[in-house]
This record gives C-alpha cells, sequence and structure tokens, in this order.
C-alpha cells in the first residue's frame, strides 16, 4: 500500500526519520502530468531540450562554480544518434543474454550454486565482459547484418568521444576527461571495470589497515569512493565507451528516451554526451548533496552517509561555512524552486 523512504542523518548516533509515500503518490508523478513537482520519469524532463534535468542547461548559470571552474573552451556537446543509442542498449541486452548463459551453466555443474570467490553475475564480472567484446563483438558482430550495423554506430560514438576526450584533455597526456549522457552518468559501471579494483587494492594498501573497527571500515568506505571516482576517469574513448556500455544508468536513460520519443512527432531523440576535463581537485570524502524545495533550503547531508566522517563532525563549522558561501551563489543563478545540488570539497577550508 506504500513505500517507507528513511532519510539517515551523516552521523553516528541520531535518529532515523520514516516518510510514508503512497504508491498513489507515486503513480501520479509517472508522466501522467499530475504531479506538481519536477520528476525523473516525467517525459518532458527527458525530451524537452529545455529540461534543467539535463546537464546541458542546469551548467551554464553556475558553470564558474563548478568543480574549481569547469571550462568551457575544453568541454564538448556530442549528440548522440538514434542508431547510437539503440546500438548500446542492443549491446548491453545482448551482453547480459550471453551472461545468463554462462552463469546458468556454471551453477548448473556446481549444484546450482556459484564456485565461492566467483563473480555472481557474469554481467558484473569484468573479465566476461572484456572476454566478450574481443571475442564476441569484434570477431562475429562483423558478418551478422544487424550487429555490424550496431558495431558501425558505436565505433562512430567512439570516434566522435575520441576527439572530445584530446580536447578535454588539453595539452597533457597526463589530464583526462569526465563523460556523463545528458541525465546521468556511468558511475555504476566501475564496479565492472578492472581498473576499479586495481585502484581499490592500492589505496587499501597505502592505508595499511591492520584491525577490523569504527575506524578502518570508515577508511574502507572512503577508499571504495576514491576508487569509484578515480575509475571515472577516461584517457581514451575507449575507457569511456566501457563506462557507457557497462552501465544500467545508462541503459536506462537511454531506454527510458527512446519510450518517450517512439512514435511522437513532436519529439525527437536527442540525447548527448557531455564531455569535460576531469578534475582533481576535490575529496569523495567531503561530498554533500543539499535539497530545495519550493525556493527554500530544506536538508543537507553527506553524499555517502553510511559511516561515522571524524573530519566531517570535527570541522563542521568550516564546512557548512563554504558550503553556505557556494550554495548562495549558486541560488543567485539558478531559477529553479525545486531541486538537489551536490557540493565538494578539497579540504574543509576550501
Amino acid at each position: 500500500s506504500g513505500v517507507t523512504v528513511v532519510f539517515r542523518p551523516p552521523i553516528r548516533q541520531g535518529p532515523s526519520m520514516r516518510v510514508a509515500v503512497s504508491l498513489e503518490d507515486v503513480k501520479k508523478e509517472v508522466d501522467t502530468g499530475k504531479g506538481d513537482r519536477p520528476c525523473y520519469w516525467k517525459a518532458e524532463n527527458h525530451v524537452d531540450e529545455t529540461s534543467n534535468l539535463r546537464v546541458e542547461n542546469w551548467l551554464k548559470p553556475i558553470r564558474h562554480l563548478v568543480l574549481a571552474h569547469d571550462d568551457a573552451s575544453l568541454s564538448s556537446t556530442i549528440r548522440i544518434t538514434h542508431d547510437q543509442g539503440t546500438a548500446i542498449l542492443r549491446y548491453i541486452e545482448e551482453v547480459k543474454m550471453f551472461a545468463n548463459i554462462r552463469d546458468t551453466k556454471i551453477k548448473a555443474q556446481n549444484n546450482g550454486q556459484m564456485p565461492e570467490g566467483h563473480p555472481e553475475e557474469g554481467w558484473k564480472d569484468p573479465l566476461f565482459l572484456d572476454h566478450h567484446w574481443e571475442t564476441e563483438v569484434l570477431k562475429n558482430w562483423p558478418s551478422s547484418k544487424n550487429r555490424s550495423k550496431w558495431l558501425k554506430s558505436l565505433k562512430e560514438l567512439e570516434s566522435e568521444l575520441e576527439t572530445a576526450i584530446t580536447k578535454a584533455k588539453g595539452n597533457s597526456e597526463t589530464s583526462a576527461a569526465f563523460v556523463k549522457l545528458s541525465v546521468r552518468s556511468p558511475k555504476d559501471a566501475v564496479f565492472n571495470q578492472k581498473r576499479y579494483y586495481e585502484i581499490l587494492e592500492k589505496r587499501l594498501s597505502e592505508r595499511k589497515i591492520n584491525s577490523v573497527d569504527e575506524k578502518s571500515l570508515s577508511i574502507r568506505v572512503e577508499a571504495i569512493r576514491y576508487a569509484s571516482w578515480k575509475a571515472l576517469k577516461c584517457y581514451t574513448a575507449k575507457q569511456a565507451m566501457d563506462l557507457l556500455l557497462r552501465s544500467e544508468r545508462i541503459y536506462v536513460d537511454i531506454l527510458q528516451h527512446e519510450l518517450f520519443t517512439k512514435g511522437d512527432k513532436d519529439r525527437k531523440f536527442n540525447l548527448n554526451a557531455h564531455v569535460a576535463p576531469f578534475k582533481e581537485t576535490f575529496d569523495p570524502s567531503l561530498e554533500f548533496r543539499g535539497f530545495v524545495a519550493g525556493g527554500k533550503r530544506t536538508a543537507i547531508t553527506a553524499y555517502s552517509p553510511f559511516v561515522y566522517d571524524e573530519k566531517i563532525v570535527k570541522e563542521k563549522k568550516k564546512i557548512w561555512e563554504k558550503i553556505d558561501e557556494i550554495w548562495t551563489q549558486a541560488e543567485a543563478k539558478l531559477t529553479l524552486k525545486d531541486y538537489s545540488i551536490e557540493l565538494a570539497m578539497t579540504t574543509p577550508d576550501t
């Protein structure tokens, strides 16, 4: 009859707040036009090119505040064609099918269970995904009528991304790019990549954890967040494509966009890829999310409120003063009345 949303404070102790959301409320918001607030599930927020759900629009008024001043001269917007979007959908659907077949065979040989230490799902196994691309896609797709078209579309997108990433890197070979679609980034795909685990292992070894307690747990979570952030760095278009092709978020956004535009002569497939310089200048553990409703600030939380962070509690006054300063500047530029905003810091002072 309803859904309970639990809001947990980003501190070690303190009560949770439970808010009951009825199914009627949820249904009302799903593209019926009856909801009175912006909503991810509404068609206009996906296909309307002036929608503030899209990065190409919300970024403009606050570009000077975004991650140490996002340089517009190094950023690019790439229009993703319907064929390219379709190719991404078909690839993900096919690789999931192959992964399911593989998983079923392995379980059949092991009394219905995955062997210990073996990834539960092939779709989330970096080794399987790499192997599938190198064998099934590169070797077999070219000889298939439909799949060859999908591969051609993917290669065209990769070529466009290569140009944009080269631009984002400027003249530095050590620089990288950040890639996202109009609505969301492929941040969930990092867990399906080998380099994430390599970064995580290195980060944990640097921290030299020798105990199992609250502090070591916080360090481990910090390392996971650090690796998740670093694994989004794209030095090449191949890395960017890997993220796009391994992301459930990207799959859902493209599918959603296709469903909203299909058969509607007034709506066209108009998703973009946004490519910008990857910024090294913030600490993932000092990332926060603020909420605004009806033009008023209603809440702020640590972006990852799962563990106690002594640094945040100790420096909360400095942190809030800086957040308030930046948030106030953003409010002066934004015309939105209902939104959430992510605020990132380098140190508690900056």
